[in-house]
C-alpha cells in the first residue's frame, strides 16, 4: 500500500508491484539477453582466434616436422654419401696400391728386359760369329782330315812294315831250320 496514494486498492497496489517487477525482470533478461549475446559474440571472436591461432600453430608445427624430417633425411643422404665416400676413398687406395704392385713387377720385368738388352749380343753380331766359327770349324775339319789321312798312310806303312819285317823273320827262322837239318 502506497502511503503517499490512499485510496489505491489492493488488487491495484499488487498488479501494480507485479507489472514493475515484470518490468524490471524483462529488463533484467533483456540486459542479460544482451549480455549474453555480446558474451556469445565474444567467444565466437575468441574460439574462431583460438581456432584459427591452433590451426597456425598446427601448419608451423607440420611445417617444422616436415622441416625437421626434410633435415633428417639430408643428414642420412649426407652420412650415407660420407659413407659412399669413405668406401670410394678406401676402393681408390686399394687401386692404387694393387697398381703400385703390378707396375713394380712391370718395372721388375722392364728391368729385367733392359739387362738381357745390356748383356746379351745382337743378332747381326751373333750371326757374325757363328759364321766365324763355321769357318773354323769347317778349317779344323780339313786338318783333321788330312791329320787322318797321314797316320792312316803311316799306319799302313808301319803294318807294311812290320809284315816285312815278319817275313823277313820268317825267312831268316826258315833258313836256319834248313841249315841245321842240311849240315854236312
Amino acid at each position: 500500500m502506497d502511503t503517499k496514494n490512499p485510496s489505491v486498492s489492493l488488487k491495484d497496489y499488487l498488479l501494480d508491484t507485479i507489472n514493475e517487477r515484470d518490468h524490471k525482470y524483462e529488463q533484467r533478461f533483456l540486459a542479460t539477453d544482451r549480455v549474453i549475446a555480446d558474451l556469445s559474440v565474444s567467444i565466437k571472436e575468441a574460439l574462431t582466434t583460438a581456432l584459427t591461432s591452433t590451426k597456425d600453430a598446427l601448419e608451423k608445427a607440420n611445417d617444422n616436422i616436415r622441416g625437421v624430417a626434410i633435415q633428417q633425411e639430408t643428414f642420412a643422404r649426407k652420412t650415407e654419401i660420407e659413407q659412399q665416400l669413405v668406401s670410394m676413398e678406401k676402393a681408390v687406395t686399394k687401386a692404387e696400391t694393387a697398381n703400385e704392385k703390378r707396375f713394380e713387377g712391370v718395372n721388375e720385368f722392364r728391368n729385367t728386359l733392359a739387362d738381357q738388352q745390356r748383356t746379351l749380343m745382337p743378332r747381326s753380331e751373333f750371326d757374325a760369329v757363328i759364321k766365324g766359327l763355321a769357318e773354323k770349324i769347317i778349317a779344323l775339319e780339313g786338318v783333321q782330315a788330312a791329320s787322318n789321312n797321314m797316320r792312316g798312310g803311316m799306319k799302313e806303312g808301319y803294318s807294311a812294315a812290320i809284315g816285312i819285317i815278319g817275313v823277313i823273320v820268317s825267312v831268316l827262322i826258315i833258313i836256319d831250320m834248313v841249315s841245321r837239318f842240311v849240315k854236312p
